[in-house]
């Protein structure tokens, strides 16, 4: 019984590494609760501003609070962005209240569109378009697109995760796209080309503010200044999935605690 037992505290113990790796290179983070401070290391440089009818009371996917749009001049203006030309991955959950006509952006890098996703009127009608662009210097931008139906659109939570990794001299870049845990989106950028550089970020329209709105909640966007991995891309999505926020301990990692004390107790 008690090898078993060391056996299962060794598993357990090994269980939350992953999980404090997730906060690695964590510049920006906005949970929204009743707040659009940043939680990440970036600090009140990637602190959020509320424009327009913009609220935290949206929908959440996590916590106490989300961003709420109303598709009509509403977004979260943040002035700091990492560099877009050195490794990067931003995440983001969403929920749209309506079936797109038009475009509506979940987030959007401002000064260009090096960091983009967001959904549009699909083909046929019936169906969304989840988009992911990137702004290469040289023009012929690259992007990805990937349609559900509307039904599966409207007042439904999607995660989206983009992970870019730039090119060099001698190699291409890519944006490596996960929507919903899977990965949906390979967009390659040609080597030596760098993106356009960015002067800010904003999360509920486009770079330039002034169409494109999302209509909906937003929740648990993230920033990195580095490229996660399929394994990390994974970890953030369920995550999610189970109602946790990206800087919090695991409901695994909790759990494991409680047993390790509870193992201890019936060890003495």
């Amino acid at each position: 019984m008690k090898k078993s037992s060391s056996i299962l505290l060794a598993s357990l113990l090994a269980m939350p590494l992953s999980q404090g790796a997730i906060v690695t290179g964590l510049v920006g983070y906005w949970g929204f609760e009743d707040s659009t401070t940043n939680g990440g290391s970036g600090g009140s440089a990637f602190d959020g501003v509320l424009m327009g009818n913009a609220a935290t009371t949206g929908t959440v996917r996590a916590g106490s609070g989300a961003l709420l749009l109303d598709g009509s001049g509403d977004y979260l203006d943040i002035t700091s962005t990492v560099d877009v030309n050195q490794p990067w991955t931003v995440s983001a959950w969403f929920n749209s209240d309506v079936a797109p006509t038009g475009r509506g952006m979940v987030f959007e890098s401002s000064g260009s569109f090096a960091m983009s996703f967001g959904i549009r009127e699909g083909t046929p009608a019936t169906n969304t378009n989840f988009q992911a662009f990137a702004d290469a210097a040289t023009g012929g931008d690259p992007s990805g697109d990937f349609q559900i139906g509307d039904a599966a659109t409207i007042g439904a939570w999607h995660h989206i995760l983009l992970a870019f990794t730039p090119s060099t001299s001698t190699t291409s870049g890519s944006i490596t796209g996960y929507l919903d845990g899977t990965q949906s989106y390979n967009l390659t950028v040609p080597t030596g080309v760098s993106l356009v550089a960015a002067n800010g970020f904003h999360i509920g329209t486009y770079r330039s503010a002034n169409d494109r709105w999302f209509d909906g909640s937003i929740d648990e966007v993230g920033m990195w200044n580095r490229t996660l991995s399929p394994a990390e891309a994974a970890s953030v999505y369920r995550a999610g999935q189970a109602g946790l926020a990206i800087p919090e301990p695991s409901v695994a990692m909790l759990g494991s605690l409680g047993l390790i004390l509870l193992f201890r107790r019936r060890a003495s």
